[in-house]
């Protein structure tokens, strides 16, 4: 399991091993059957008794990564099972043993993608402004709807400030258009919207966007005592 740790290089080194792309190459050892994997141009020179300690651990933890893929491949099959069963029983959600002293959790996590904006403000009608929140991005982040001298900001005033701001600088539109990239974002408070279903104010189309659900099932050590 690969772990994220602070290093000790510095930003330049980092960069530097990346820009490289190192490559390795096995060297053999005066060790019958056994090489080292090492970074081609560096030889790296161990102990008999480090050899050994390597050799050793590249075993046990090879042995481990062949169980591991084993019950991984077992696995698969019983969470099927187990995710399956909650399908077909409304609101299970797993089983807990006092006997065997663990909990199974079975559940879903739910999404919503890819809105039909146009869909879904012709569905919210004056809700709309409730439920979606506009956007540009661009070097500066300004919320839509912010009160200007010109009435609320929209993405067009914005891109319109920024633009004569530039030209204002000496530049000319076609440059401005070569490096500058605003793009428009519409943010879906999905909490709200849901809420608004639940209280019956709005219906949405099933058209208005895709969505998504990704099972699950697992296990951990349960102390029912602990519980009551």
């Amino acid at each position: 399991m690969s772990k994220k740790i602070e290093s000790s290089l510095s930003p330049s080194e980092v960069l530097v091993i990346k820009a490289k792309k190192p490559r390795y190459s096995s060297r053999a050892t005066h060790v019958e059957g056994l090489a080292l994997r090492a970074e081609v141009g560096k030889v790296p020179k161990l102990t008999l008794k480090n050899l050994g300690r390597l050799a050793s651990t590249g075993r046990k933890l090879a042995r481990i990564d062949t169980k591991m893929k084993k019950l991984e491949a077992d696995r698969a099959p019983l969470e099927e099972r187990a995710i399956e069963m909650a399908k077909a029983h409304d609101g299970l959600s797993g089983i807990e043993s006092k006997t065997y002293k663990y909990r199974l959790s079975i559940f879903a996590k739910y999404g919503v993608t890819d809105y039909d904006i146009g869909l879904l403000k012709e569905d919210l009608g004056a809700a709309y402004p409730t439920v979606i929140g506009e956007g540009l991005t661009t070097a500066v982040s300004v919320p839509f709807g912010l009160a200007t001298s010109f009435g609320p900001i929209s993405s067009g005033m914005i891109e319109q400030a920024i633009t004569d701001g530039l030209v204002g600088l000496g530049l000319s539109e076609e440059q401005i258009g070569q490096f500058v990239n605003t793009k428009p974002f519409v943010e879906v408070k999905e909490q709200k919207l849901g809420q608004l279903i639940i209280d019956e104010q709005v219906t949405l189309s099933p058209d208005v966007a895709r969505t998504t659900e990704e099972w699950n099932a697992t296990t951990a050590p349960f102390n029912m005592e602990a519980a009551a």
